[in-house]
């Protein structure tokens, strides 16, 4: 790890990973969301990752996992995508006036933002927290996408 992190100038995270729930996240990072969530953490430096859950108003809910990471940090998470073909991408500028990029597939949908400082991607799940299917759509996405104001992040 110490190889990787010098090889491409990389730091580490700082201090520990800091357990929160959605407000003390909104105290952190300002009101960036207005999804309720069952558990997450985040470190000093910004990096954040929690699982959502958001009433889309018309649409129903849906839920995701958020992951901002800080760039120039050495970040472990990642996603498993097992048909990258089977998405079907697009830009889109959020509510909060914000490009991103939406993919969807029948797996599931991906918001991805790469910003100034940090890069952010919201797994938008078809299954909720009793493993009951949840469907989901490119409108329903789209909408996900506009609660999000990521000018505060």
């Amino acid at each position: 790890m110490d190889e990787i992190v010098e090889k491409y100038g990389l730091k580490l995270h700082t201090g520990s990973r800091i357990p929160a729930e959605m407000d003390a996240l909104r105290a952190a990072f300002g009101d960036f969301t207005t999804a309720e969530n069952w558990g997450g953490y985040y470190f000093e430096d910004g990096t954040i990752s929690f699982d959502g859950e958001q009433e889309l108003e018309g649409l129903g809910k849906v839920n995701f996992q958020f992951h901002r990471a800080m760039k120039g940090v050495f970040d472990t998470v990642s996603l498993g995508i097992e048909f990258i073909d089977d998405y079907e991408q697009w830009d889109y500028v959020t509510a909060s006036g914000k490009q991103v990029l939406l993919a969807f597939s029948e797996e599931g949908g991906l918001i991805l933002l790469d910003d100034d400082d940090c890069f952010v991607t919201i797994h938008a799940l078809t299954w909720d927290t009793d493993g009951q299917a949840i469907e989901l759509s490119k409108a329903k996405l789209e909408a996900l996408a506009d609660t999000f104001d990521f000018s505060l992040l």
